[in-house]
């Protein structure tokens, strides 16, 4: 099985319509016959990197959780919301010390 997750505005984050978070496989399987698999989601797999914050972003709105066995045989979805969140990083362009520049 396999878990999408839909983001709320993914085409502003610059995110495809689904994006894999999580697959579980089950053993073979007779016709009529089911098993339960656990797939985990934490909250930073619903973030995207925005550089000019340098920061992950959770985008407040309701997210679409699709489970199928792929992205084209979805068999289930569940819909969450999930408020604004937002983890600022360091920037690796910019120098964490001040830098003394040598002048012609």
């Amino acid at each position: 099985m396999e878990l999408y997750i839909s983001a709320p505005d993914n085409k502003a984050a610059n995110k495809p319509a689904k994006e894999l978070k999580a697959f579980a496989k089950t053993k073979q399987l007779a016709p009529d016959e089911s098993e339960t698999v656990t797939m985990t989601v934490k909250a930073s797999d619903l973030a995207s990197f925005d550089e000019a914050a340098s920061a992950w972003v959770v985008a407040a709105g309701e997210y679409q959780f699709l489970v199928g066995a792929s992205s084209q045989d979805i068999k289930a979805a569940l819909k969450a919301t999930a408020k604004a969140q937002q983890t600022k990083v360091n920037s690796v362009m910019q120098p964490q010390v001040q830098l003394n520049l040598l002048k012609r």
